[in-house]
């Protein structure tokens, strides 16, 4: 368990890494399926940061010519 105030988390003894960076602070852990594969990723903050803004760049793009897009929906994406 981590102290308060702090990201690190602890698996065995030694911190958890983001798996991307190497950076032993985690934001967040995403989990899902991908092509019937169950995956999992531990991101630290400034690659969880990454991976939000591009998907929200993507929803932007996908949206952005629906004729009820609202540009407010990008306020709320994701929260």
């Amino acid at each position: 368990m981590s102290e308060p105030g702090r990201l690190a988390t602890i698996e065995g003894g030694k911190p958890e890494c983001c798996q991307v960076c190497e950076f032993s602070a985690i934001a967040g852990q995403v989990q899902g399926e991908v092509d019937g594969e169950q995956c999992s990723l531990r991101l630290c903050p400034s690659c969880f940061k990454y991976v939000f803004l591009c998907l929200r760049d993507s929803h932007r793009q996908d949206r952005l010519f629906d004729d009820d897009f609202e540009i407010e929906e990008l306020c709320h994406f994701g929260r």
